[in-house]
């Protein structure tokens, strides 16, 4: 990352004309943005604080990813590749979790899937599932009545989506998202009831190990 912190690395990408050009510039005029925060979280408390749009997040959440690591894909995993061993080093220098948020992140490597509740976990699941070569599959929102569930393959590494493996995720999820239309891939991002969410979690990263061992 540098010594530039977060703020002084955004502020030069007040020029750009996408989400991160609207953030640079949103942070400028905020008198009460966290200009020294050397994590995500305390800005994300900050959006969340003064009700700021999911966009908003959203935008955060690609910015501090290309901050500290240069590049980040539209599915917001890091690049290059992870070892074990860098991973348990940029949790701690790079994700900064707090203690409360390590227990949630030991909690997630036994069952599978995290609930994604900061920035800063998120990076540090997607770190791990990278690592691990394991499904990224998350939650966030668990206060509301519908949450959102994503899943990632995009580096996981056990062959590409089949029409099995399409099948058998469209039969899980499609009842629960009121029959709007879900495209499969590598990559799905849905809203569905809160009571369902962590089985259908735990029930997706079933069926993709299962049908990557197959291929």
């Amino acid at each position: 990352m540098g010594e530039a912190t977060f703020y002084q690395w955004l502020r030069q990408q007040d020029k750009r004309d996408d989400r991160v050009g609207d953030l640079a510039r949103d942070a400028q005029r905020d008198s009460a943005w966290p200009k020294g925060a050397i994590s995500a979280e305390p800005i994300e408390r900050h959006l969340n604080g003064v009700n700021a749009c999911a966009g908003a997040l959203r935008s955060l959440e690609q910015a501090w990813g290309e901050f500290i690591k240069g590049t980040v894909n539209e599915s917001g995993f890091l690049r290059p590749r992870r070892t074990r061993e860098q991973v348990e080093r940029d949790l701690q220098t790079v994700c900064r979790l707090t203690p409360v948020r390590r227990a949630e992140f030991e909690a997630a490597k036994k069952r599978g899937w995290i609930w994604g509740t900061t920035i800063n976990l998120r990076f540090a699941w997607r770190l791990w599932c990278e690592a691990e070569n394991h499904p990224c599959v998350m939650l966030n929102g668990k206060r509301f009545k519908y949450v959102r569930l994503q899943m990632d393959l995009e580096r996981f590494q056990h062959g590409a989506e089949t029409p099995e493996l399409n099948e058998k995720i469209a039969g899980l999820i499609a009842g629960l998202i009121g029959g709007r239309s879900w495209a499969p891939g590598r990559y799905i991002e849905v809203a569905i009831p809160r009571e369902h969410a962590e089985r259908v979690a735990a029930e997706l990263v079933q069926i993709v190990r299962e049908c990557a061992s197959k291929g």
